[in-house]
């Protein structure tokens, strides 16, 4: 069971910028390994979002930032921006109920990413709801799922009482 959630402001304190990037690292594992190990398999193809970054960096911008820096770039997203962003976007409901929150989160990564994102960067919207568009929807979807399953849990595990660690008064002889 989910401890209550606490006010707001919680997204400022130090443990729950930990437990976010803590729950964004593994949701990036996740994503990563879908896209690199689970699409080639099922699909035939990588998924490789750096490619979009790329294209949106050379159309918009007007600078090359090649595969390594654009990899980068959708990286720190996934593993700082996204989870801040799912925290203030769901608020209180990013703690109880993590699975309808990070489906909704998931689905709407999915969209900004294939819908508003890839015509933005040249590309066909949604990728022509082809094989490609359907992967990149679940990886998005199971993302976000890890981030928000894993955020509360995180987040309780590190502000847990640490029974027996902290320092008491030595016993007095009686």
């Amino acid at each position: 069971m989910v401890a209550p959630s606490p006010p707001a402001a919680e997204i400022v304190t130090g443990r729950a910028v930990a437990a976010l990037l803590g729950a964004g690292v593994l949701g990036e594992v996740v994503f990563e390994a879908l896209a690199w190990l689970v699409a080639p398999a099922l699909f035939g193809m990588a998924l490789q979002p750096a490619f979009l970054i790329a294209k949106l960096a050379d159309r918009w911008v007007g600078q090359d930032l090649g595969y390594g820096a654009a990899f980068i770039l959708h990286f720190l997203a996934g593993v700082v921006v996204f989870p801040i962003l799912y925290r203030l976007v769901f608020g209180a409901a990013a703690r109880r109920r993590w699975l309808s929150a990070g489906v909704a989160w998931g689905l709407a990564l999915w969209a900004a990413s294939e819908g508003l994102l890839a015509p933005l960067a040249g590309l066909s919207f949604m990728a022509d709801f082809g094989v490609y568009t359907w992967a990149v929807g679940a990886a998005h979807v199971a993302y976000a799922l890890t981030v928000a399953a894993a955020y509360p849990r995180l987040l309780a595990w590190m502000t847990r009482p640490l029974d027996g660690l902290a320092p008491t008064a030595p016993e007095r002889p009686g």
